[in-house]
């Protein structure tokens, strides 16, 4: 029979091909090759195996394979397997090094607390401010830290990593009596993951001392800081400003009760002020009266000639003497039917005119320099003045009476506009800090 696949010619009882090796069989006078390993090519099928110059009926695909084929198999399965196991073993070990990494790390940064402790006379919780506190340092990883805490008597701890900190008071709180503070320096505070020391103690307590100032001597550069740590803190306009006012009403009580105590407020018919604290000790007052209205001239003790303030009463509808660089209105107050103006002598300008020779002197250096002194309220000098005129700087506008006796002056009459007695132009009073003496001058 013929082989179907290469066409030779076999015998009828064999089964296989003579020549290509091809399985058959015989069905019904037909012969069909068998279909063995259907995923086998031909081409496959027709590689023989060389045998003594010939080739041998027996397909490739039915070879046996190398032992060392085997082998490499057996190899390569093996150190699949063994890089499995050990892919598993590093992942494991991986795992078990973090979670001793982080126990070390969670050892090494456990946070202690610091409480921090006050003695701030006549603070009370609930009506005083808040104490402000600023910590400042570096933690444990090398983190700048730089935090503000509000804090009270009660509510003073801070929660802190392990490290080197300085306890900063960032400001004076304030009583709402208006009671401002010294504050005390800053402490340092060294925390570990075992514990806390204080300066060169140890210990989780921080103790600060506060020392009260009296409200009379509360500054303005004070009032602006405790404004500035307020705003920092982000507390609330009203808030700020309620303290702010405490202070300063404070402050203008307690200068009123010094002034009545030691007579340096000046009283009228129609107006009271007070001598500013700088000048007491080395001014003296005069009270005259005009059309029954007074002025009070405050001048140089020693010197009446020499005036630092006039305050003087004009009726409504009357018309103020006029400014010039020297003499000018440093504010006005008005009252029942008539207006009180305080005038100024800016001893400064008249100083540097001297110190120019635009003007003849009038009076010694050294007066003059008590004179630009007082006048300033203690700012200059008359060889600062001298300095500024050379250097054509000019001379500075001075404030000092608007800042310090606008404050405390106060109508306190009323004007009848009907009557008024020609006697009383005559009348004058004569005052000092410390002696008043009254003289009427007959016609």
């Amino acid at each position: 029979m013929q082989c179907p696949r290469c066409g030779a010619r076999n015998s009828k009882q064999a089964e296989r091909c003579h020549a290509c090796g091809m399985p058959l069989m015989q069905t019904g006078g037909r012969v069909v090759p068998v279909q063995v390993h259907h995923n086998r090519s031909r081409l496959a099928d027709r590689q023989m195996r060389p045998q003594g110059g010939a080739y041998s009926a027996v397909p490739l695909y039915e070879r046996r394979q190398p032992w060392y084929q085997k082998a490499l198999i057996f190899v390569v399965a093996v150190a699949v397997i063994v890089g499995v196991i050990f892919g598993v073993y590093s992942a494991f070990q991986a795992f078990q090094n973090d979670k001793v990494s982080q126990a070390a790390y969670d050892a090494e940064h456990v946070k202690q607390t610091v409480k921090v402790t006050f003695d701030v006379p006549e603070y009370k919780a609930g009506s005083s401010s808040v104490i402000p506190i600023r910590v400042q340092g570096t933690d444990i990883d090398g983190n700048a830290v730089d935090e503000l805490h509000l804090m009270t008597l009660a509510d003073n701890t801070v929660e802190l990593m392990p490290g080197t900190y300085s306890f900063v008071p960032a400001g004076s709180p304030v009583t709402a009596a208006g009671i401002t503070y010294a504050v005390p320096a800053a402490v340092n505070v060294s925390a570990t993951s075992s514990g806390v020391t204080v300066g060169s103690t140890e210990g989780a307590t921080v103790s600060l001392s506060y020392s009260a100032i009296q409200p009379i001597d509360a500054t303005d550069d004070q009032i602006a800081a405790i404004k500035q740590w307020m705003t920092e803190a982000s507390l609330e306009d009203a808030t700020i400003q309620k303290y702010v006012d405490a202070i300063t009403n404070a402050r203008t009580t307690a200068q009123e009760e010094e002034a009545e105590a030691s007579g340096s407020i000046v009283e009228t018919d129609y107006f009271t002020f007070t001598i500013p604290s700088l000048w007491r000790d080395e001014v003296s007052t005069k009270t005259t009266k005009n059309n029954g209205l007074p002025t009070v001239t405050v001048y140089l003790d020693g010197y009446s000639s020499l005036e630092l303030m006039t305050v003087t009463c004009v009726k409504d509808g009357g018309e103020s003497d006029e400014e010039d660089n020297v003499d000018h209105i440093a504010g006005t107050v008005q009252g029942n039917g008539y207006r009180v103006e305080v005038w100024t002598t800016n001893w400064a300008y008249y100083a540097s005119l001297m110190a120019q020779g635009s003007v003849d002197p009038i009076v010694s250096t050294s007066v003059l320099d008590d004179l630009v002194r007082l006048s300033s309220g203690g700012t200059l000098t008359y060889e600062d003045v001298s300095e500024m005129s050379k250097s054509a700087i000019g001379t500075p506008d001075i404030e000092f009476v608007s800042d310090n006796v606008l404050a405390t002056l106060k109508a306190t009459g009323a004007v009848d506009s009907s009557s008024s007695s020609s006697s009383d132009e005559d009348d004058y009073v004569t005052t000092t800090t410390t002696t008043t003496t009254t003289t009427k001058r007959s016609n």
